[in-house]
């Protein structure tokens, strides 16, 4: 009981590391896209003037960070295209989104926006099993459901949010809010967060079903960079994943790049609002490379020490 309840710990700390690393930097701040004139086309299934002019609403609110009204909007959007799946997982992004924008210890607000983003998520999912975004957001809803609920919670829920990554980027989705924000290359940085933070112990995934793999999460950190060079949190996790690649596996070739990619990293556009936070750990990196396997946004977790403490 107590090494399960050690893993549940574990994992929850990484789930939580995995979603501020990555799904809360996943849309570029408000000010950089409201001065973008150009839309993305239409989602398939919106062909009447009405609906469009609801998406476009929608997307508007979106950009000027008002997640409730937004989500609103796109509720009735969902009842008026109760076809399209893209309704139903925009209405779950932007109550995941604004369950983000509460404080961190305000667990009450915001468990309830956590479960009705899941909700919607999983609505879309009927609509569409196919629906890539779908996964995308219930895989974020359920991670902080586990960890505003406590660390039990995220036990159970590890394995299906695996197996939603996994089954989204198999799909290999298509959609993009704009040339630096893809679904895809969401899921790939996703991934590779999640598979370079759970430890690489055959004891937790006999235990749970799930263990790390930092080569898969350098695989899936390599997509994600190659569909936009110029991310800062792409790179940063690049950089970072290669530390600890070259840490486990002693490759001093993964090290040198790693220190190559961090140096850059400074001279990269800036375009979310997290970048700023990223930057400051890029050089974190480059000083402290023994921190990069607990690599997170929210601080640096020791996945070693957590391991070992799990098996004793």
């Amino acid at each position: 009981m107590l090494r399960r309840h050690l893993a549940a710990s574990l994992l929850a700390g990484c789930i939580a590391t995995l979603l501020t690393a990555g799904l809360a930097a996943a849309d570029p701040v408000a000010s950089s896209l409201a001065v973008r004139a150009n839309l993305p086309a239409p989602p398939a299934g919106l062909d009447s003037p009405e609906l469009q002019s609801l998406w476009r609403e929608g997307l508007a609110l979106e950009r000027l960070d008002r997640y409730l009204e937004a989500a609103r909007v796109y509720e009735r959007l969902s009842e008026q295209a109760p076809h399209v799946a893209y309704a139903f997982w925009k209405v779950s992004r932007n109550y995941w989104r604004l369950a983000e924008s509460l404080p961190g210890d305000a667990k009450a607000e915001r468990l309830p926006w956590f479960e009705t983003a899941d909700a919607w998520a999983s609505r879309g999912l009927e609509v569409d099993p196919a629906c890539a975004e779908c996964m995308l957001w219930k895989f974020g809803a359920m991670g902080r459901i586990g960890t505003t609920r406590g660390v039990l919670s995220s036990l159970g829920a590890a394995p299906e949010m695996r197996d939603l990554l996994e089954r989204a980027i198999a799909l290999e989705p298509t959609y993009q809010d704009d040339s630096s924000n893809s679904t895809l290359g969401n899921l790939h940085y996703a991934g590779a967060v999640f598979y370079r933070v759970v430890p690489e112990s055959i004891w937790l995934d006999w235990l749970v079903g799930v263990r790390g793999d930092i080569g898969r999460s350098l695989a899936m950190i390599r997509r994600a960079a190659a569909l936009d060079l110029d991310r800062i949190d792409y790179q940063v996790e690049l950089g970072a994943v290669l530390l600890c690649y070259a840490e486990r596996r002693g490759q001093d070739e993964a090290r040198v790049e790693a220190r190559a990619v961090l140096s850059r990293v400074p001279g990269l556009p800036r375009r979310l609002s997290t970048d700023a936070i990223d930057l400051e750990h890029a050089t974190t990196l480059l000083e402290q490379p023994s921190l990069a396997c607990g690599y997170s946004r929210d601080g640096w977790i020791d996945v070693e020490a957590e391991r070992r403490a799990a098996q004793n």
